[in-house]
């Protein structure tokens, strides 16, 4: 009896291309998915930090004789020492993991206006002073833009900032003045006006390629405490109800 014979199997070099592609194919999708998800995981503990920034300065308004939401003196300022270590306990919570910028816990400058010693990098937003600084800014004041100021202490001397600073009455007061959008006369109140924003180094804190989370959006904290996503469809009518200062597009 005869023993049986094998033929060897070969791949074509049309096959072998086949396989290579769709082996390219799935390793695409698996990388995409991998990426999304870790854009999302970023996104969930950005918006955590921004929660807990917001409580904070919650409970700080309720301590400041003034009722405000943040201790800033300008509508550029976003110093964030008045939240550490009394209201803010771990420095983890000023970064955003989808950024690269961070908080040395021993470098430090005195505060010009106080006087007091502060971590150098919580005065500091960290797209402008690469890699080192918070990742959200704050916007502690509203129509900066406008007649309306705010008197202050600065350096010992009363200045009238441009602009009117948040605080519990100003915010739960306020009604808008400029036209666009039609929204002259609406009364956003603490749940519509922004307070700590997810910040990036692309121009007016618009959710773009360069943003922290890429073009999706970029979360937001306002003044009531609660955080949002905001996409680029609802940005501009979400910030100008907010900052009133005649924004018409992006």
């Amino acid at each position: 009896m005869k023993s049986p014979r094998y033929h060897a199997c070969a791949f074509t070099l049309i096959e072998l291309m086949t396989v290579i592609s769709m082996i390219s194919v799935l390793s695409a999708l698996s990388l995409g998915s991998v990426s999304g998800a870790k854009r999302r995981v970023h996104r969930t503990a950005c918006l955590n930090n921004l929660r807990q920034l917001g409580l904070a300065s919650l409970v700080y308004a309720g301590d400041d004789k003034r009722g405000t939401y943040a201790d800033t003196v300008t509508d550029g300022d976003d110093n964030q020492n008045w939240l550490y270590p009394n209201y803010i306990k771990t420095l983890n919570t000023f970064r955003c993991p989808a950024t690269r910028y961070s908080v040395r816990p021993n470098v430090q400058w005195v505060n010009p206006r106080t006087g007091a010693t502060e971590l150098a990098d919580l005065a500091r937003y960290g797209a402008d002073t690469r890699p080192f600084g918070t990742s959200y800014e704050i916007f502690g004041f509203m129509h900066f833009n406008g007649s309306e100021t705010t008197a202050l202490t600065v350096n010992g001397t009363v200045t009238n900032t441009p602009g009117i600073q948040k605080t519990e009455s100003t915010v739960s007061s306020y009604v808008h003045q400029n036209s666009e959008l039609g929204l002259r006369g609406v009364a956003p109140g603490p749940s519509r006006i922004w307070l700590f924003v997810d910040a990036d180094p692309s121009a007016g804190n618009y959710p773009g390629k360069l943003s922290n989370h890429r073009s999706g959006g970029l979360n937001v904290e306002f003044c009531d405490g609660h955080v949002e996503w905001i996409t680029q469809s609802t940005w501009l009518r979400s910030y100008e109800l907010s900052q009133d200062e005649g924004t018409r597009g992006h």
